[in-house]
């Protein structure tokens, strides 16, 4: 099972953002599905498909998915996701769909990830952590090592709920220098600050130079994809 999992700055949001659960069709029946829905919040959202590894359509309909709830939750507020740049991520529909949905991405350098992406080093080591827990306390429980893809699902939707949407991650971008208040960066990112003495740009330009930076060197899409007022060829 992958969890494509969502969290923002906003702690009355954020226990509203869904969170995608995608499955292999050969390891849980559309019936078993059915049978465990009511039991998840309404904001679990669960993809049965044949591979349970993220693709670009899959992504571009939880994208989708995404910007319903946030019109309907947050109409005031212009959406900022932040990405890496794995082949998914950059695939020409998925960049297609964050244009039409009005969604603005924000894509973290490749390798950098562990330093700038808030999911990498605050949420997902509590999260796993949290899983493994659950995973345990089920084997002990029951006697067993097979656990099967629903209970599975519960745990992961049990730690969700616990982690996830139970806690405050407004710290985790400010530490990560995504807040408006920049003292409260991260000991690490303070020490290239330091260094290398940035500065922050009140009116950066997008420009193609900065995009080959930020973009793997592999990448081969056209940079109008990433310009604002241009419709990709």
């Amino acid at each position: 099972m992958t969890h494509v999992a969502i969290i923002c700055d906003d702690s009355c949001l954020q226990p509203k953002l869904p969170q995608f659960f995608i499955c292999k069709t050969a390891s849980i029946s559309r019936k078993d599905l059915e049978a465990l829905e009511p039991e998840l919040s309404p904001n679990i959202l669960v993809y049965r498909r044949k591979s349970r590894w993220l693709t670009h359509a899959v992504f571009a309909a939880i994208l989708r998915a995404l910007a319903v709830v946030l019109s309907k939750e947050a109409p005031e507020k212009q959406p900022i996701v932040f990405l890496d740049t794995c082949p998914v991520h950059l695939h020409r529909g998925v960049l297609w769909t964050l244009k039409r949905k009005n969604l603005w991405p924000m894509f973290v350098p490749p390798n950098l990830t562990w330093l700038l992406q808030p999911l990498d080093p605050h949420a997902f080591s509590q999260y796993n952590w949290t899983i493994r827990q659950n995973y345990s306390n089920y084997l002990v429980s029951h006697g067993h090592p097979k656990c099967p893809a629903a209970t599975m699902i519960r745990l992961a939707a049990d730690a969700t709920r616990t982690v996830l949407q139970g806690r405050k991650w407004d710290r985790c971008f400010n530490s990560e220098g995504f807040g408006a208040n920049q003292t409260q960066l991260g000991h690490v990112l303070k020490h290239y600050d330091q260094v290398l003495g940035i500065q922050a740009d009140v009116n950066p330009q997008l420009d193609t130079v900065l995009l080959r930076w930020l973009l793997p060197r592999s990448s081969r899409l056209p940079l109008s994809l990433f310009l604002p007022n241009t419709r990709p060829s």
